[in-house]
């Protein structure tokens, strides 16, 4: 199988992380290996449609035409997971870049489709208009069923996560609506923590 493959990169991380390799070096590997994630998650799960093959070195291949009809018949939905398969810019006014392997969630869906997502180590959510779908890749997660919540309910929220904090949200069956910034989400967060103390969450 391909398992090795996964285990290789990350050790090679671990390696570059202990010679202080620069940035550039550690953001290639890393989307190499969520690209090698992807793949597997793919072969696992064939719901799992990659709209563009990440390749080593940070190279993307152009989606192929069957890939791009297939991340547009994806219609996201809050909470989906995201992940980034081709270089570009968010729409959001200060967008920034965003690249392969980045990942993340949707967080909104807005009335024309267009959706707000919150990228890994970003403080504020960005929105993807349609025309950009095509560049990301969607899928549904296993979201913890309450009580499950793999101990978030007693960590302090500053320190979660962007994906912990979601978890945590939706375990209180609290909404991420009027999230638009880490700060915010990790506000809700508290609030979610503090509903299912009191035994709330449904």
């Amino acid at each position: 199988g391909g398992g090795g493959g996964g285990e290789r990169l990350r050790e090679e991380i671990q390696t570059l992380r202990g010679q202080a390799a620069t940035k550039d070096e550690l953001d290639e590997l890393a989307a190499e290996f969520r690209a090698h994630q992807l793949q597997k998650k793919h072969e696992e799960d064939p719901q799992v449609a990659p709209a563009a093959q990440a390749l080593p070195g940070g190279e993307i291949t152009a989606a192929t035409p069957e890939a791009e009809e297939a991340a547009s018949k994806v219609k996201p939905e809050a909470l989906m997971d995201v992940v980034v398969t081709q270089r570009f810019k968010s729409d959001s006014e200060d967008g920034g870049e965003l690249h392969p392997g980045q990942s993340g969630f949707v967080s909104v869906v807005d009335k024309d489709g267009d959706i707000l997502i919150f990228f890994e180590n970003t403080e504020k959510a960005q929105w993807v208009f349609k025309a950009n779908f095509g560049r990301l890749c969607f899928y549904h997660r296993r979201v913890w069923a309450a009580g499950q919540g793999g101990g978030t309910q007693s960590r302090d929220p500053d320190a979660m996560t962007l994906p912990e904090l979601r978890d945590l949200v939706v375990q209180a069956d609290l909404g991420l609506g009027e999230c638009f910034s880490r700060a915010a989400l990790v506000r809700r967060g508290h609030e979610a923590q503090e509903t299912l103390r009191r035994g709330g969450g449904g």
